[in-house]
């Protein structure tokens, strides 16, 4: 059986997010954060820290 990544990706987020309790707000914002910061003239300087 194959399962596509991003569904794979879908459940563990769903499943951790529930068993921690982190409220669904701060895991929305933190998302959108980081598509915003990605594609801001921050996001090369982000990167070379990796």
């Amino acid at each position: 059986m194959s399962v596509p990544l991003w569904l794979a990706i879908a459940v563990v987020a769903v499943l951790g997010i529930k068993l921690t309790n982190v409220p669904t707000w701060l895991v929305v914002v933190l998302l959108i954060a980081g598509f915003l910061i990605a594609n801001s003239p921050l996001g090369p300087a982000l990167d070379t820290l990796n």
